[in-house]
């Protein structure tokens, strides 16, 4: 994994135009170490792809539209796990937590491709939502526990690129579904990390393994705390008393994945033996294990 330096970091000018529009499992507990080929714990779950086929009726001028009914891609294991009907193609998540109170709010933004014409569509979410537009217009949703279901003002068509976007607000860790509640405090602030359900704890997602995309993710948290993600750490920008950090993911990963760490942590940067960056995060706080974890991450 390639890690730049913390450095103060200057957005790009689509940072800036997204600014104005809105806001592993560490192995010992509180360590997180990074590298090209362990950025998250590795779990798998296998999937099955189910569509929903809408009937035509007589006369119609175009194509009948496909109505996906959540819950599901249709996983016989985890059958509320992802939707049918699209594929995402990148997240954009900004989250701010406090680590006070235990409040997390967010502003995802998430790329998607219908695969058939739908006139709603699903995202797995748990937290409550707030708002939600698609494509820069406001629309209508609902929820239930785990599903929010977006209803489009215009049909999403076949093949063209869709923006969604989420607002939305919560206490993760006191949050259940399924009887888990994999979003955890930790002694200075929380881990999102679970297997095979952590998305939906902090940011609207398709949350199965078969659907695939690139990361984008901007972790704000109050000044003098850390924000640990997935793969490249590129920046970090400190203002009004908080600090957010940059990671960013090009490779398309699945969202059980994606991980946030937020507290106080000491970063170490250096280079492996075979020439690998890596980031080692360690939580303060841990009393007698800071030592024996840091050494056994380094081994």
């Amino acid at each position: 994994m390639a890690v730049s330096p913390v450095h103060d970091f200057v957005p790009s000018p689509a940072d800036e135009r997204l600014e104005s529009r809105t806001a592993i499992r560490p192995s010992p507990p509180g360590v997180i170490p990074l590298t090209r080929t362990a950025a998250a714990p590795i779990r798998a779950c296998a999937a099955l792809a189910s569509l929903a086929l809408a009937v035509g009726l007589f006369g119609a001028s175009e194509a009948p539209a496909v109505q996906q009914r959540p819950p599901g891609i249709g996983d016989s294991y985890f059958p509320n796990a992802g939707n049918p009907g699209y594929d995402v193609r990148h997240y954009a998540v900004r989250v701010r937590y406090r680590p006070g109170t235990g409040l997390l709010t967010g502003d995802t933004r998430i790329r998607v491709m219908p695969n058939h014409r739908l006139t709603r569509i699903s995202l797995d979410l748990v937290l409550h939502a707030t708002g939600v537009t698609v494509n820069g217009v406001r629309t209508l949703f609902s929820q239930t526990a785990h599903e929010l279901i977006v209803r489009p003002r215009a049909a999403l068509r076949a093949g063209h690129i869709a923006t969604i976007r989420v607002r939305y607000t919560g206490h993760p860790a006191r949050t259940r579904y399924g009887g888990e509640t994999p979003f955890e405090r930790t002694a200075t602030g929380a881990i999102a990390v679970g297997e095979p359900q952590i998305a939906a704890w902090w940011f609207p997602s398709n949350d199965h393994p078969s659907d695939k995309a690139t990361f984008k993710l901007r972790l704000t948290v109050p000044q003098g705390r850390q924000a640990i993600s997935n793969g490249a750490m590129v920046g970090m920008r400190r203002h009004d008393g908080l600090t957010t950090w940059y990671w960013r993911v090009r490779k398309p990963m699945a969202t059980y994945l994606a991980f946030a760490a937020f507290g106080h942590y000491d970063i170490e940067h250096g280079l492996t033996q075979s020439g690998l960056q890596y980031l080692y995060a360690f939580e303060r706080g841990l009393g007698p294990q800071a030592m024996p974890a840091r050494v056994s991450v380094r081994q």
